[in-house]
């Protein structure tokens, strides 16, 4: 997306902004301002006006697996589902972290009375997603445990029960009951006999 950095007054100015895309004002201590969907035409120049929320607290926290050792590298996004075509930030944009070698993340911005969706997973991890309160994320003292993913194998068949024979045909693991992004989804190729193997499967 586009980007731009208020000057002294707090004016800010920023162009190639589609119609229908939604912007949001970001400040380092405080909750971001509410998202305000943009609904200018192609050469029309309008103005808004954003207003940031209180101050906050960054959150703070580990990744574990289910033996509480910690994981390097894993992916936490914090804040409303990004990810829902109908709404793409309900009230403020998601934050998303990566997690240090010690399988600890900090960042963002919320207030302890926030309820804050928070999803987490990783290479070689099932993610999980669970609510938890602005409080408990800015404590510092909670940890979100990933179980290990599993590797899911078998053979495909044509419709007369025959083997593909040279035929790469497309085996895809994907949540179809939301809308989550191609990131998060699975594929692998079968061999020619057919037999397909997907590691990493959440």
């Amino acid at each position: 997306g586009e980007l731009a950095v208020t000057d002294d007054a707090g004016d800010y100015r920023i162009g190639n902004v589609g119609y229908g895309r939604f912007l949001a004002a970001v400040d380092a201590s405080h909750l971001p301002s509410p998202a305000h969907r943009v609904e200018a035409r192609k050469g029309e120049r309008i103005r808004i006006d954003l207003q940031v929320g209180p101050p906050g607290l960054p959150a703070r926290g580990l990744v574990t697996d289910t033996m509480g050792q910690p994981i390097e590298g894993a992916l936490v996004q914090l804040g409303p589902d990004a990810f829902e075509d109908a709404a793409p930030f309900r009230t403020y944009p998601p934050v998303r972290l990566r997690t240090d070698a010690e399988g600890r993340f900090t960042g963002g911005v919320f207030h302890p009375g926030q309820e804050i969706t928070v999803w987490a997973g990783g290479s070689g991890w099932s993610p999980v997603e669970l609510a938890v309160s602005g409080r408990e994320v800015t404590s510092g003292d909670w940890a979100i445990q990933l179980p290990r993913s599993c590797v899911i194998e078998g053979k495909v068949r044509m419709v007369d029960g025959s083997e593909p024979g040279h035929t790469h045909l497309m085996v895809e693991m994907a949540d179809l009951a939301s809308n989550k992004p191609d990131w998060l989804r699975k594929e692998t190729v079968s061999d020619p006999d057919g037999s397909w193997r997907m590691e990493d499967a959440p």
